[in-house]
């Protein structure tokens, strides 16, 4: 007898098969001059843009193909791998490449995508790159990254305070962290100083 997960594991394996079979593919995607052979099916399953896109009847619907602008080809690679395999690679967060995943996947609506993207961002968080995850989390509005970010710097606020980037907190968000309870600091003086350099 098959599980869910076994289900679920088969049908991404057959997905990933037929990426590659052109014979079946109906739908064109251009990104940046290249040409994404795809599957309406599979877009407009995993995609609120592609699923409206498609079957609104306008012109891209009826022609089998769009064109997508202000979004690179490595970005829609990604994306489009993921939802034939299931398997989200993102190389090197210091490039902002997650965050940018994150960005075109709120704009395509590919909420699995953005997820796998906030459980990226929130697992993966150091101090030297806290600044650029807590920036994402303002722009994306996640409010599950923010609180993560603001958890970091509470308990990494002394050896936040010594970098350039501890000027990026918002002062909202600094007064949240020096309020808390849970903030890290061997005295009250350290919060004072960071406030008053």
């Amino acid at each position: 007898m098959l599980t869910k997960p076994e289900i679920a594991c088969a049908i991404v394996e057959g997905l990933s098969s037929v990426r590659k079979d052109e014979d079946l593919q109906d739908f064109i995607v251009e990104v940046e001059g290249t040409e994404f052979k795809c599957h309406r099916l599979i877009l407009s399953a995993c995609s609120g843009y592609f699923r409206s896109l498609l079957r609104s009847g306008i012109k891209e619907s009826q022609k089998q193909r769009t064109k997508l602008e202000g979004i690179s080809m490595e970005t829609f690679t990604a994306i489009l791998e993921t939802l034939y395999t299931g398997y989200l690679v993102i190389n090197n967060i210091s490039n902002d490449n997650v965050i940018t995943i994150s960005e075109v996947s709120s704009q395509l609506q590919h909420k699995s995508i953005i997820e796998l993207c906030k459980k990226f961002l929130t697992n993966n968080t150091s101090l030297e790159n806290w600044n650029i995850i807590y920036e994402a989390a303002n722009t994306l509005g996640s409010d599950l990254i923010l609180s993560h970010v603001r958890d970091f710097i509470k308990k990494h606020y002394e050896q936040i305070i010594k970098s350039d980037t501890f000027l990026c907190i918002r002062e909202k968000d600094l007064l949240e962290i020096i309020k808390s309870q849970d903030l890290v600091v061997p005295t009250e003086d350290v919060v004072i100083d960071s406030i008053l350099n």
